[in-house]
């Protein structure tokens, strides 16, 4: 009897369960959406902290945020900033902000480079809160791009992040570091697997809004979900050249397998938003191929807060 009684209470604090290894966060959650809501929630955050801020980013450029750094550490708040050191077409982009920030007193480092690229996005606030974000923090990337910021106090996922940090900061191997929050996606330690295990579970739909679609063994779970009957739409990027022949492909092979795809020019996406059965919600730096889920360093969660499901949805169904 009493075994059954746990086994229910678990059910009831667990509305959706997507896999024993993928347990979506349990604690409420707030969600920016991008360019609509701008930078001043990410700015607020920042300048609430009294303790310490720790903050990784692919780029950095927006002078509003690295101003916000530079007073927290005037204020004698713990700011730590970690850039990429080798951005994409755009090599100067964080040299300037680091000395900026090293100007200031800030402690810098550059990233990890076990990792092809860090494209993880996120800041730590006060040990206790945490902002994961889909894309950098560049003036061109707030403004123009479609990016999600989720917000939350988990602290599993604080704690699992700060792992990730340190880890990076002390330029650790890969094998050093091990995830051990559920809800917490990380390439490329369980990107891959968990994602896996999300679209294996999915029951009637899957919406996904991402930067590229690419991976082989992504899409056949995808094309196996369909078979399932699984309503599916997705959304990708249409960007540079490349991108671009990278999704008109992806389309083209999903349409002739009965799945929905369309490119989005403007605003657009970037990192990955995934709807399941409108139940849970995974938000990330990742984008959904190969490179991304093994080589780089990606972050990103997976929550049930309905608020935030129900302005995904709306979000996904204006785009």
């Amino acid at each position: 009897m009493i075994t059954k009684l746990l086994a229910l209470s678990l059910i009831l604090l667990l509305p959706y369960s997507c896999h024993a290894g993928v347990v979506p966060s349990p604690y409420p959650a707030d969600i920016i959406v991008l360019p609509n809501d701008g930078q001043k929630p990410i700015l607020e955050l920042i300048r609430n902290a009294t303790e310490s801020v720790w903050m990784c980013s692919y780029k950095l450029s927006d002078k509003k945020i690295i101003s916000s750094l530079c007073i927290a550490k005037q204020c004698g708040v713990d700011v730590r900033v970690m850039l990429e050191g080798k951005p994409y077409g755009s090599s100067t982009v964080n040299t300037e902000a680091a000395n900026k920030l090293v100007g200031a007193g800030i402690t810098f480092s550059w990233s990890n480079p076990q990792f092809t690229i860090t494209n993880a996005n996120y800041i730590i606030i006060d040990h206790r809160k945490i902002v994961l974000l889909t894309l950098d923090l560049t003036e061109e990337s707030l403004a123009q791009y479609r990016g999600y910021g989720v917000f939350i106090g988990d602290p599993k996922v604080v704690r699992e992040a700060e792992a990730v940090f340190i880890a990076d900061w002390q330029k650790h191997e890969k094998k050093e570091y091990a995830s051990a929050c559920p809800c917490m996606l990380i390439s490329p330690d369980n990107s891959r697997q968990r994602l896996l295990e999300i679209i294996s579970n999915s029951k009637k739909k899957i919406w996904i809004q991402a930067y590229l679609l690419q991976d082989e063994e992504i899409i056949g779970c995808l094309i196996e979900a369909k078979r399932r009957r699984v309503n599916i739409k997705i959304i990708l990027a249409e960007a540079a050249p490349l991108v671009n022949d990278i999704n008109l492909k992806t389309k083209k092979y999903l349409s002739n397998q009965g799945i929905s795809v369309k490119l989005q020019r403007t605003p657009c996406p970037q990192g990955i938003m995934m709807l399941i059965d409108e139940k849970i919600a995974f938000v990330g730096s990742q984008g959904l191929d190969t490179q991304s889920l093994n080589d780089y360093r990606e972050m990103g969660v997976v929550i049930t807060h309905s608020q935030v499901i129900k302005r995904l949805k709306w979000m996904f169904s204006h785009d």
